[in-house]
């Protein structure tokens, strides 16, 4: 490629376009979401994913809002949002806002999608 043609598809210099960043984890977005899960699901039920992609805090109207990118016990990826709402320490508003395919639930000391 020569220079002049690099120039026209680089106006700005020799400055070559970059990939997107990798994605980042926000260890207190992590911390909300583990604790607002361990808040819903039954004691001593493990965690329906096994690991977070990216994590990060989101500023709602009503306070921090944690979301997190996961890859569920199936290897499925979802996302979940949570914030935790009046006074109270345990008191979670939360919502799974990409959860492709059947519901998830706990039954026999496992992570299953629901049937409908």
């Amino acid at each position: 490629m020569s220079q002049a043609t690099f120039q026209m598809a680089f106006p700005f210099g020799d400055v070559a376009p970059t990939k997107a960043p990798p994605p980042t984890i926000d260890d207190r977005a992590t911390g909300m979401v583990v604790e607002a899960l361990r808040s819903i699901i039954r004691p001593g039920a493990p965690l329906p994913f096994h690991s977070i992609v990216s994590s990060r805090i989101r500023k709602g109207a009503t306070g921090d809002i944690a979301e997190a990118d996961v890859i569920l016990f199936d290897d499925e990826p979802a996302s979940f949002e949570c914030q935790r709402i009046g006074r109270f320490d345990d008191a979670w508003m939360t919502y799974w806002s990409q959860l492709d395919g059947e519901p998830i639930e706990y039954v026999d000391s496992a992570w299953r999608r629901a049937r409908s």
